[in-house]
């Protein structure tokens, strides 16, 4: 099952984890890279240690510290926010933000 990536963007067309991304080093990139590779082709049958289940519909990519939220709407998964996670539980602002965001991207779309 081919899926899509796509990237949450704000009113003005800004991508966060377009950012994040981009600051990476080549090393964590790649990383992260993989794991959306694995995304894209087997779509749901990707599970742990590359994905886990959050909250309710959210997700996240799991690329040693890299931690990027997601929800898949459709043949689409949506990226919403992307942080270096520096404590053993995601902490709960950055999942209120992905929630904000999904339902920002259901309501404009």
């Amino acid at each position: 099952m081919a899926m899509e990536i796509e990237f949450y963007r704000d009113k003005k067309g800004q991508s966060q984890v377009e950012k994040f991304l981009t600051s990476l080093s080549p090393a964590e990139f790649n990383k992260v890279g993989k794991v959306l590779d694995l995304l894209e082709k087997y779509g749901d049958q990707v599970k742990e240690p590359f994905v886990k289940p959050i909250k309710g519909k959210i997700w996240e990519i799991r690329a040693k510290d890299i931690r990027i939220l997601y929800f898949r709407r459709e043949d689409n998964f949506v990226l919403l926010n992307a942080f270096r996670k520096s404590s053993r539980a995601t902490p709960e602002g950055e999942k209120a933000l992905a929630v904000s965001r999904m339902n920002d991207h259901l309501k404009r779309s």
